[in-house]
């Protein structure tokens, strides 16, 4: 629904992708603390949720991260011409008679699907840290749209599993390790851009 909702606000022109975002991410956040706060439950667990709890995950949430992380890669995968085309260029894509909305709509979806499968894991607030580093770690690095694609996957994988290991082994909260892990990723792809220079 918040996905909808900012691809309303966007396409209408009544604000600006990022300020629809920020519109809609907020508000959410505020609405979920005083929804859980209204029923008395503000104790309930909301630091994880906030800032993301590896304990919080079970084997079927597990299974539901895969089939929906799977299902966004298989979306992509097939519709990748018509994704990338919408979102450098969407007159020309809309020219070209390509569904604009409905293709806007989806890429809306897909973030929010990867919020949703992220957010038990790293937390509301450092998704979208996670979201954004790996992608302009690759961009030092890579010579095209698949390798940047490519390599944002290796990346985020990176940071997850090298955060979780460290925040395991040094008793550290998961979330932050894992956004801390993807910003020395970037540091350290910032860092070979610059030597190749």
């Amino acid at each position: 629904m918040g996905a909808a909702g900012i691809e309303w606000l966007r396409s209408r022109r009544r604000a600006a992708g990022d300020q629809a975002l920020a519109i809609v991410f907020y508000t959410g956040i505020a609405g979920g603390v005083v929804l859980i706060s209204a029923a008395g439950a503000l104790n309930a667990n909301l630091f994880s949720y906030l800032f993301g709890s590896i304990l919080t995950v079970t084997r079927s949430d597990l299974v539901v991260i895969a089939v929906l992380g799977i299902g966004a890669l298989m979306v992509v995968a097939v519709l990748m011409r018509a994704l990338v085309s919408v979102s450098l260029d969407e007159e020309g894509a809309r020219v070209a008679g390509l569904p604009v909305a409905a293709l806007n709509g989806l890429i809306s979806m897909l973030a929010a699907l990867t919020i949703g499968v992220s957010m038990r894991i790293v937390g509301i607030l450092l998704i979208a840290a996670l979201m954004v580093l790996p992608v302009i770690a690759a961009q030092r690095v890579a010579w095209s749209l698949r390798s940047t694609i490519g390599l944002s996957i290796c990346f985020g994988l990176l940071s997850v599993l090298t955060g979780l290991t460290v925040s395991y082994y040094g008793n550290l909260p998961p979330g932050g390790t894992i956004v801390l892990t993807g910003t020395g990723v970037f540091l350290a792809t910032s860092s070979l851009e610059a030597l190749r220079r």
